[in-house]
């Protein structure tokens, strides 16, 4: 193409040029899957959710939704295989790994210690005849990650309740027979891992985002 007088273009040589497109197909020996015989496949994790390994291998993605049962997150579909079963994988973007649920636990249950400790070191809080209410109520319920122990702003517990509630979820965390040095070392245990563990899910992700779309038959 070239220009010609006032910014007028002239088409020299047209031509349409024909593409090919390579579609990959699902099939179970020479048959094409169907969607019929998609929706009897088990669902089976393809992502381990405590080592972030694959538990076999991705065939690739399945670009179906079935209304009602998928989750509103973003999310994948995946067809994989481990021996010889096939299975159906929902894959999250994000997902709840075993990591993160211990990092939690953990990070709760080192916030109860230290509530209790801060409260067995002030033995005024301890020895009184009517409860009280507890100073810095709100950088107590700030660190607490989110788990509302206390509803800032409607109520506010008295030391005696807090303890109670703060011994109960340091026994429901498994920490309540640990010191808080031991607690805080966990932590960053769990720390370090579930940062590799979240990256390796995210690589994971990233590269079944990549695969190639299989098409069934309807």
């Amino acid at each position: 193409m070239k220009a010609s007088g006032a910014g007028a273009a002239v088409i020299q040589h047209p031509a349409v040029h024909t593409l090919s497109v390579s579609v990959k197909v699902m099939k179970m020996g020479p048959k094409q899957v169907t969607l019929a015989v998609f929706r009897q496949l088990d669902e089976e994790p393809l992502i381990d959710d405590e080592t972030v390994a694959l538990r076999g291998v991705p065939w690739g993605r399945i670009n179906y939704c079935q209304k009602n049962k998928c989750p509103e997150a973003i999310h994948l579909h995946i067809v994989w295989q481990m021996g010889e079963q096939i299975f159906h994988s929902l894959v999250p973007r994000r997902a709840d790994l075993k990591s993160s649920v211990q990092l939690r636990r953990l990070s709760n249950g080192l916030v109860a210690l230290k509530f209790l400790d801060w409260t067995d070191q002030r033995p005024e809080y301890e020895h009184i005849e009517r409860d009280r209410e507890i100073p810095n109520l709100g950088t107590w319920a700030s660190i607490y990650n989110g788990m509302e122990l206390f509803d800032v702003g409607m109520w506010t517990p008295t030391v005696r309740a807090a303890r109670a509630r703060f011994a109960e979820e340091a026994r429901r965390t498994h920490v309540a027979d640990f010191s808080i040095t031991h607690v805080e070392k966990q932590v960053e245990r769990y720390e370090a891992l579930d940062a590799t563990h979240r990256r390796t899910y995210a690589e994971h992700y990233q590269a079944l985002s990549d695969m190639d779309l299989l098409f069934i038959a309807v």
